[in-house]
């Protein structure tokens, strides 16, 4: 017999569904989950990108002091040496032309400074600061020349302290 009227409520016959409060804790757990991972591929990547630049600075200071150790080694007479500068001439091979180069340590940089010429200059008439200019190294913390017998010390500061000794090849004047 059927009954007639109000169909009544049984509950196998409810759909099965989530509550609005189970998805928005839901929603909540995803989204406390993607912050944290975030920040830690944010935090890995900082890292990275900061190793990458001590890596780049070392290589700077190490091609800036080998750049100066391989023109001094072809030099035919160290003019000067001061506490922040060096002064050499180097004979150009294959021309008649001479060449007066200096490195220069002034305010947190390292300079290039090259004079090409077709004739030497006497020593007392050459200024240190003769000729082109090439900024070689910026934020250096120091750098001094040291002559030690028949050598030259250079101490190149950027953060950790970078050595080379030079033995002198041709003369000093």
């Amino acid at each position: 017999m059927k009954r007639r009227g109000k169909a009544s409520w049984c509950p196998s016959d409810r759909k099965k569904a989530f509550t609005l409060l189970e998805l928005l804790l839901a929603m909540a757990i995803g989204a406390v989950l993607i912050a944290l991972l975030s920040q830690i591929l944010f935090s890995g990547l900082n890292g990275a990108a900061a190793f990458a630049g001590r890596i780049n600075r070392e290589n700077d200071v190490s091609f800036a002091l080998n750049s100066m150790v391989d023109e001094l080694l072809g030099a035919d007479s160290i003019y000067r040496i001061g506490e922040n500068y060096v002064q050499f001439y180097v004979r150009e091979p294959g021309e008649e032309g001479h060449k007066v180069v200096s490195y220069i340590f002034e305010g947190d940089k390292l300079s290039r400074f090259a004079d090409h010429s077709h004739i030497k200059y006497p020593i007392n008439r050459l200024n240190v600061k003769q000729g082109t200019q090439t900024v070689i190294l910026r934020h250096v913390d120091g750098l001094s020349f040291e002559k030690k017998d028949d050598c030259l010390v250079i101490r190149l500061r950027c953060g950790d302290e970078s050595k080379r000794v030079v033995a002198f090849r041709g003369s000093y004047e």
